[in-house]
């Protein structure tokens, strides 16, 4: 608790109206929300923050996080849409809008808003990796790769986007540049279990079993409590 703690005692001292107060109740918040899971005081400090600056455009798009947090999509897409009310232009607001959308399976709105995002913001990579995840959905394999290609020209070393490019082709079966793309994730990001999972299956796929095992095995070690890890590593087990 020791973030929320100093946070907490900088607000309580801070007035209300200081130039840092949002940025401060807003990682206060965050931390409620992602080291303990108060997911409503979380909204509380949110919504705090927007009576102390009703205009600040980082506590509106943050006010459908801890919906987001609850899996309640269709809530957060109505904060979304209140922001948008306020500011049509809004290229942040429209990508995350875009992404409830695709939670939720509508995937040609999160076509309709992820497009109009990087309209206004074409040089955003997070918006072109999260419309590659709506091709990848729609079996649209070229224009996802066409995407994620766009998202690593922008941020060569933003591990997301190699990532989404590599369970491309593993979805397409194109399993060696599955594990070329994983590994170049991996060297980025060497903490992420979703990753080794997705290389696993590759190599699965690959007939390369005992390197599957491995690395299906980290994803395990990583995240223990995610039962898709455990059924990935025991379908690689059966095929040895």
């Amino acid at each position: 608790e020791g973030l929320e703690l100093i946070l907490g005692r900088v607000l309580n001292g801070a007035p209300a109206q200081s130039s840092g107060i949002v940025p401060l109740r807003l990682a206060r918040a965050r931390s409620l929300a992602d080291a303990l899971g108060r997911h409503d005081d979380a909204e509380k400090e949110i919504r705090q923050a927007l009576a102390d600056a009703p205009h600040a455009l980082e506590a509106l798009l943050a006010l459908g996080e801890p919906h987001l947090k609850r899996d309640n999509a269709a809530l957060a897409q109505v904060e979304y849409q209140g922001v948008l009310e306020r500011d049509p232009f809004q290229a942040e607001a429209y990508f995350r809008r875009g992404y409830c959308k695709r939670l939720e399976s509508n995937f040609k709105g999160a076509l309709r808003d992820l497009t109009k995002a990087i309209d206004l913001n074409p040089k955003d990579a997070g918006s072109y990796i999260e419309r590659g995840q709506v091709y990848d959905a729609l079996l649209q394999y070229q224009k996802s790769l066409a995407d994620y290609d766009k998202a690593i020209e922008l941020a060569p070393h933003l591990a997301p986007a190699m990532a989404q490019r590599g369970y491309s082709y593993l979805l397409q079966g194109i399993y060696h540049k599955a594990v070329k793309d994983m590994t170049r994730a991996l060297k980025i990001n060497s903490n992420a279990a979703w990753y080794y999972s997705v290389r696993g299956e590759a190599w699965t796929g690959l007939s390369e079993n005992q390197k599957a095992l491995k690395d299906l095995d980290r994803a395990v070690e990583l995240e223990p409590q995610t039962p898709t890890r455990y059924a990935h590593r025991a379908m690689c087990k059966r095929l040895m």
